[in-house]
């Protein structure tokens, strides 16, 4: 079976006749050839760019042939159209004129091969077969690039679908967060709560139970995104405060709380053995007594001055065992003193080295001096929880943290407790 000869096409730009390009140019060039028989045709300016919107349009199969242009003077100003347009269609191209000026070492600039009209034949053979050959690795990245090019967009386009549904699940998950803390002359609260992204796997809630209790709640779900934040919303659903009694409603013991809300959690049977920690626990306004139930989550602390305490508090897992029990712990917030609880993030958010993620206590020496800050000032812990916001944005990476981060303190302001009971 014969080989398939090359080819090459000439054009001729300006005012040159086919017999001068053929007696000048295509004739010793196929002479020169190097690699065996060649086939070369003269096509026209207009046959050229009718060819090239032909191919824009997708209408023409793409170039494998070199062109060879040869500019003669009195060309115009059309050169440099055509060669973008070559450039736009990839099409390999080796261009003659008389001679190398500003204007064409622009086009050897971008990337055309440009040769004075005396090139040598058996040169100009050389470098249209190497285009020639090179065209076809050119056509095959192309069409690679186009690929990529169709399959980037469609990823950006499910990138946008995704980013605008989890800021959608941002604002469903935000509705079962307290819009805003309860007011009360007895109490003082703070709240800091920084997602590592969208969503959040920490979810908290402070809320009046009776005219003389307080509530508080702080859940972190092991694990990050959706998964994570779609437990916190059965946490909240989950979590069931209040007694019905003869006369109306008590609040239930902390332990009951815990009890009531793991076997819902274990009812649920979630896959990917989704659990969570978790801290509920009252306070009483009349007395400050203080009653706290845990499971599985960081001990809470509490604050006077500049000594901040880890109450010991400690109990299973939630949503891992049914029919598990959870101890309480009580103790009175005396005034002055405030109660700091916070999720396990806060323990790798201030690493000791550089590049460390390991958990540390170094939070418990921001949260002391902030201690001592509030006695200076005469303020909380509380209203002072902002300094704590503060330290976070000062550290390494604090934009792209490896967990959600949410502490939340109560105080118990001296001041107003000893006006009442005066």
């Amino acid at each position: 079976m014969a080989a398939t000869p090359d080819r090459f096409i000439v054009v001729g730009f300006g005012p040159v006749s086919e017999e001068q390009l053929r007696s000048r140019w295509i004739d010793p060039i196929c002479a020169a050839w190097p690699t065996g028989p060649v086939e070369a045709s003269v096509n026209t300016p207009q046959m050229l760019a009718m060819k090239l919107e032909l191919a824009s349009r997708g209408g023409e199969s793409e170039w494998c042939s070199p062109l060879l242009i040869v500019v003669e003077d009195g060309a115009g100003d059309g050169l440099s159209l055509l060669v973008d347009s070559l450039q736009m269609q990839l099409v390999p191209a080796v261009v003659l004129v008389h001679e190398k000026t500003a204007a064409t070492d622009q086009l050897e600039a971008e990337g055309v091969v440009v040769m004075t009209r005396d090139a040598d034949p058996g040169v100009l053979a050389a470098m249209l077969v190497a285009l020639s050959r090179r065209q076809r690795t050119v056509q095959r990245i192309a069409v690679d690039l186009r690929v990529s090019q169709r399959a980037q967009g469609g990823v950006n386009c499910e990138m946008q679908r995704l980013q605008q549904e989890l800021a959608s699940a941002a604002d469903v998950q935000r509705e079962f967060l307290p819009r805003e803390l309860p007011e009360v002359p007895e109490l003082e609260f703070g709240v800091v709560f920084r997602p590592v992204g969208y969503v959040s796997g920490d979810m908290y809630d402070i809320f009046r139970l009776d005219e003389r209790t307080i509530g508080f709640f702080l859940a972190d779900v092991v694990g990050h995104g959706v998964p994570a934040a779609l437990l916190t919303v059965a946490l909240c659903r989950g979590l069931e405060t209040m007694d019905r009694t003869g006369d109306g409603w008590k609040p239930r013991r902390p332990c009951e709380v815990l009890a009531r809300l793991n076997d819902d959690l274990v009812s649920r049977q979630l896959s990917g053995q989704r659990f969570a920690t978790g801290i509920y626990g009252t306070v009483d306004l009349v007395t400050g007594r203080v009653t706290v139930s845990c499971g599985g989550h960081p001990p809470p602390l509490v604050v006077t001055g500049g000594s901040a305490v880890e109450v010991e508090a400690s109990g299973p897992l939630l949503g891992v065992f049914a029919d598990a029990e959870f101890d309480e712990t009580s103790w009175t917030l005396e005034p002055g003193q405030s109660i700091v609880l916070y999720t396990d993030g806060v323990e790798t958010a201030f690493p000791l080295g550089t590049g460390s993620c390991k958990p540390s206590k170094a939070y418990r020496q921001i949260i002391s001096r902030i201690g001592s800050e509030s006695v200076e000032r005469g303020q909380t812990v509380a209203s002072l929880l902002y300094e704590f916001d503060r330290e976070l944005d000062q550290q390494t990476g604090s934009l792209h943290g490896i967990d959600d981060i949410t502490v939340l303190a109560i105080s118990r302001p001296a001041g107003v407790l000893v006006r009442q009971a005066a």
